[in-house]
Order: structure tokens, then sequence, then C-alpha cells
């Protein structure tokens, strides 16, 4: 995937009041979960339900996960494939992995482009993360954290196409549930993946979690806001940006079962 090609989901925000001078913010946007999916299909009657519903469902957690994917990858500079693979297989980083992200930024900072200076800028960061997890003896947690997001995005947005493919060419012959079923697996797979990458996430420090938080949602909004389709998405307040971008990193984290609680 390209560097520019940044995350796209729809969202709307709305300011809720305002509290030490930091706006509470509501977040809106939804990051649609293979269960909601499980939900709609099971409900579905052909007598009284649309199709077009259960397509448009498809076609959107289809968008949103591979959007969310793409955010990943290129802040990376697609380092996560091996962290994805040390999760699934629950091996060790190697120390080479976690300093492609500081060789990579070096040499992407002086580029012109923006959206590539942002890459560079979340890689740095990361880094540093990193290195911290790393102090504490918790390097391969943290990685494989992000690991994680990587191929839960992935798995999550192959099922919502796969299932969206299918029923649009066979949706006269084949119940949506029947359909559904062929993703059985991968929704199992989606479920187990949640649950150890929720006890890697808790096994971290507070300071390394909040980290990883902070630094979700402060490049996750900024691929937001420069997404062009999505340019009502407001900027982050002058003052409280710390208490702004935990907000949004854990609105996203809640969504993928790392964050159980504000």
């Amino acid at each position: 995937m390209g560097f520019s090609d940044w995350l796209k989901v729809g969202v709307f925000l709305g300011v809720a009041g305002c509290s030490n001078g930091v706006r509470q913010l509501d977040f809106h946007f939804d990051v649609p979960q293979v269960s909601e999916l499980e939900q709609k299909v099971s409900s579905f009657s052909p007598e009284t339900g649309s199709s077009e519903e259960l397509l448009r469902q498809a076609d959107y957690g289809k968008r949103v996960h591979g959007s969310l994917l793409s955010f990943v990858e290129n802040s990376t500079f697609h380092s996560i494939d091996w962290w994805g693979y040390h999760f699934e297989h629950q091996e060790s980083v190697e120390p080479w992995e976690v300093e492609r992200l500081r060789t990579r930024a070096r040499e992407i900072k002086p580029n012109d482009d923006y959206t590539l200076r942002q890459c560079a800028a979340a890689a740095e960061k990361l880094y540093d993360i990193m290195e911290k997890a790393d102090k504490e003896g918790h390097l391969d947690q943290a990685a494989q954290v992000i690991g994680y997001l990587d191929r839960v995005s992935l798995k999550t947005r192959s099922i919502f196409s796969g299932f969206g493919f299918f029923y649009e060419h066979n949706s006269r012959t084949t119940s949506p549930t029947a359909i559904l079923r062929w993703y059985a697996l991968d929704a199992s797979e989606v479920r187990e993946m949640e649950s150890r990458a929720r006890a890697l996430f808790n096994s971290l420090s507070d300071d390394v979690r909040d980290e990883l938080t902070q630094w979700v949602g402060r490049y996750g909004h900024d691929a937001l806001r420069r997404a062009r389709v999505f340019s009502d998405v407001p900027a982050a307040p002058a003052s409280g940006q710390d208490t702004f971008y935990r907000q949004f990193g854990e609105h996203l984290l809640k969504k993928y079962g790392l964050v159980t609680n504000s």
C-alpha cells in the first residue's frame, strides 16, 4: 500500500462539554466488529430484511478495517509484517526489527511530503516506546500488541470483504447465514487473538500502555484529519492534547478489545 493511503473511516465528533479547559469529545465513528455482522446476519429475514443493508455493512467493515491496517503499516514502514508474525507464533522480536523504525525514519524525515514525514514521526515515537518497554523487560509484549493490530485488522477486513463478495454474487441461491458460516474459523481466530492480545497489553506497565494509546490516538487522528473526504474532523485542542489523543486512542483500542475501561 502507498504511504498516502491513509486511514479512511467515517467519523463524527461532537463536543459534549468542557472540563479544565479540555474539550470532552464524544467519538461516534464506528469500527464494526465481526460479532455485529454475525448478529445482523442471524436476525436477517428474506421477507423483511434488506440484502443491500447487509452488503453496505460488509463494504463498510472492509473499508474501515482496511484503512486501519493501512495506518499501522504506513506508521511502521511495514515492520508490522514481522511483528504480526511474531504475535501469531508467540516469538521474540529481534533487535534489528525495532532499530529499523529509527533507521527508516531518519531516511524519510528530510522528505518534503507531509504524509511521509508523519510516517517518520510515528515510527520514531514508536521506537521510543519500544525502547522503554525493552528496559522494563517487555519488548516482545509491546511489539506483539502492535503486531496484533495488524493481524486483527487484516483478518477482520478479510471476513467482511469475503462475505460481501460471495453474498453479492450468491444471494439468490445461498443464505447469508450459510455464507458467513464459511468464515466461522476466521471469526474464532479473531476472538482468540483479541483475548491473547489483551493479556499482552495488560502485562505492560501503565506508562507503556498509556504511551501506546497516545500513539494510536495521535497518529490515527492525524491520519483522519488529513484524509480529504473527512475535512469536518476537528483539530486537536490547543491545550490538553494529551487528554484528547488518549481519548481518541482509547476509543480505537476499545474496538479491538485491548482497552476495556476509560
